[in-house]
Order: structure tokens, then C-alpha cells, then sequence
């Protein structure tokens, strides 16, 4: 529903959040004081640095707003408790003007929890489904995953001299435009490339819900990516929602690279098989939403960040690869019929 060393792409972050949102000082003044409540779930093996950037950014816009906005966190206390419940009890305790929901598993409880609390704003981070349109006081900050992947699987294929992997968790609807990404991306830079598909099958995985065997999990990981690179694959893309320990251990005294998608992937800088990888700006998204609740510009709906509108960045540590996938980028931006059309195609 995640997807960028940490130093780098805090940089990223701050500079598209300046250029994209503009000083906060300069935003329309508005009667009142904005109270705005962050709801954050434990973390689970895909939410290592996930729940850290977004507390950040939250708090860093509260001090930007100064006596415009307060913000309050609202900790999920553990995996067993009703969830929706639980945050029903806080939004009838405290008036809160806009919820932020970290997590894209339980939308439905903050679909149905925006229709209770029709003057409450509410905001979703890193999510795209089709079902809020009757709910004007729900915004989606949506990342587009087929442009992701697409930039990804192309900055793979330039890379590779033999094979792509693509580790995924099997039948995962909240993947599919990213992998269609990745593949468009590896062909769109080189059709012979071999690309081999790596299925993780965990039982214990539910779309609905967070993780239940996160070791199991990871085991499943490492032994998938160690099976691949034992193939022939130069590059491993994981898919979002893969924890990227087990990646990184798996690919260790290998010549094989990685390039992934999340901004929680953020630590790879710091290993020698890290390629690149693709920033989920949240900072800009959330400035972005924040700024439309102070202005009285806040609409339901989805609000997509993406290449175009600088949402999403790119991070390479190898200088060509870096400028390859930024011209790819750039004509993109001058094109974005061409991507368009090339998600159709797959």
C-alpha cells in the first residue's frame, strides 16, 4: 500500500519538499489552530525506518507552522487490539481537524471512519484505491507504483549483463503495477536480458494484515534471492512489501546488485551491492496535504505523487546509472504520454 545513505535522501526530501510546497510562512493565513493526529502502527519487518520518517516530517511541519498547527501522535499500543476501534476511541476524545493513517492495510476502517467524522479531514499515506470518491474529507497520497518500478526495472536492465530477478510476495495485489513497472523498465532497456521471477509463498502473509512471522518471512527472503543470484542474476529487484535485510544478506560476497523502491530501503546506500533505489517523497506528500487543510484547498480524493511532479526520486550511486535513468526521467516529464502508454502495453 512504504516503496533512498538516509543522509541523501533526507536531502531529496527537503529539497522537493522547498521546491514543490514553498516556504510554509508564505501559505494563506487562517483562522484557528490546525490539530492534526499521526496514526502509527508497530512497526513490522517492511516498516524498519517507515514510521520514523513519517513522526519526522510530521513534527518538523508542526514547528514550520509554528501556532498554526499542533500535532499529536496516536500509537497503535499492538498487533491484537481492534484497530479501528481503538482510534475511534482517540478521535472521540480529542478534536482532531486532520488524520494522517500511516498504514494502507486497514483504508476500510478509515474509509468508514471519515464517513463518521464528516468535518475531520483525513489523509491516507501511500495508497490507491478507487472506492473514496463519496468521501470529500479523504485524501489518498498515492505513489505511483508503475512509474516506480518502471524507472527501477530500466536503471536494472541497463546495469545487468545476464538477469534481473524479481522477488515478490505471491499473488499480492498491492504489488502488481510495480512488478509490471519492473518488467516494462528491464525490457525497455534491454529485451535479452533473461528475467527471472522469484515467488515468496508465505501462508502467513494476509493483505489485511501486518506480518505474522516476520522470521519466517525473511527466511523465505534470503533463500529466494540466494536461489536467484545462484542463477545468473546480476541485479535483485524486490518488491515493496520485502524486507530488505535478508536481500542485502543474501547478495553478500556476490557481484550482484540491488535496486529497489521504498524510502524505508534507505540504509542500502551504505552496502557495496547497492545500485540504486527509488524515494517515496512523504515529506512533500504530507506538506503537500497539509498545506491544502490551511488554505481551505483540501478535496477528497487522490493525490498521485510521481516522477513528474517530483513525488518520487531517483538515488544511484553509480555516476552512469545516475545519468542514464535521469535522462529517462526527463523524457518522461517531457513525455508522460509514454509512460502512460507503456502501461497499457503490459
Amino acid at each position: 500500500m512504504k516503496k533512498v545513505s538516509l543522509i541523501i535522501c533526507i536531502i531529496f526530501l527537503i529539497v522537493s519538499a522547498v521546491a514543490g510546497c514553498g516556504s510554509p510562512e508564505k501559505s494563506p493565513t487562517v483562522s484557528g489552530n490546525i490539530k492534526l493526529a499521526l496514526i502509527l502502527d508497530p512497526a513490522s519487518a517492511v516498516d524498519e525506518q517507515y514510521n520514523h520518517q513519517l513522526e519526522t516530517t510530521v513534527k518538523k511541519a508542526a514547528d514550520q507552522y509554528r501556532n498554526r498547527l499542533t500535532a499529536e501522535i496516536i500509537r497503535i499500543p499492538g498487533n491484537g487490539i481492534d484497530r479501528k476501534k481503538y482510534i475511534d476511541e482517540q478521535l472521540s476524545n480529542g478534536k482532531y481537524d486532520l488524520v494522517i493513517d500511516s498504514d494502507l492495510y486497514y483504508t476500510r476502517n478509515v474509509v468508514e471512519l471519515a464517513e463518521k467524522y464528516p468535518q475531520t479531514k483525513f489523509g491516507i499515506v501511500d495508497e490507491d484505491i478507487a472506492e473514496v470518491g463519496k468521501n470529500s474529507n479523504l485524501l489518498l497520497l498515492s505513489y505511483n507504483a508503475f512509474q516506480e518500478g518502471f524507472v527501477a526495472g530500466y536503471s536494472a536492465g541497463i546495469k545487468a549483463k545476464t538477469a534481473v530477478a524479481i522477488v515478490a510476495l505471491k499473488g499480492n495485489p498491492n504489488s502488481y503495477k510495480l512488478i509490471k513497472g519492473f518488467r516494462a523498465g528491464i525490457e525497455y532497456a534491454n529485451k535479452s536480458l533473461k528475467i527471472i521471477k522469484k515467488d515468496i509463498e508465505l501462508q502467513q502473509y494476509n493483505v489485511s494484515n501486518v506480518f505474522d512471522n516476520e522470521q519466517k518471512l525473511r527466511n523465505e527472503v534470503f533463500n529466494s534471492v540466494k536461489q536467484a543470484v545462484g542463477e545468473g542474476a546480476d541485479v535483485v529487484l524486490p518488491d515493496s512489501l520485502i524486507p530488505i535485510a535478508p536481500v542485502i544478506a543474501a547478495v553478500q560476497n556476490s557481484p550482484a546488485l540491488i535496486v529497489s523502491t521504498e524510502i524505508e530501503y534507505s540504509s542500502l546506500v551504505k552496502d557495496p551491492n547497492y545500485l540504486s533505489c527509488i524515494v517515496e517523497d512523504y515529506e512533500f506528500g504530507i506538506n503537500q496535504l497539509i498545506t491544502r487543510v490551511l488554505t481551505g484547498g483540501f478535496k477528497g480524493g487522490k493525490l498521485e505523487m510521481n516522477f513528474l511532479n517530483e513525488g518520487l526520486k531517483f538515488s544511484s550511486v553509480d555516476k552512469d546509472n545516475q545519468a542514464a535513468c535521469e535522462r529517462l526521467i526527463k523524457e518522461l516529464v517531457n513525455n508522460p504520454k509514454l509512460i502512460a502508454n507503456l502501461e497499457v502495453i503490459q
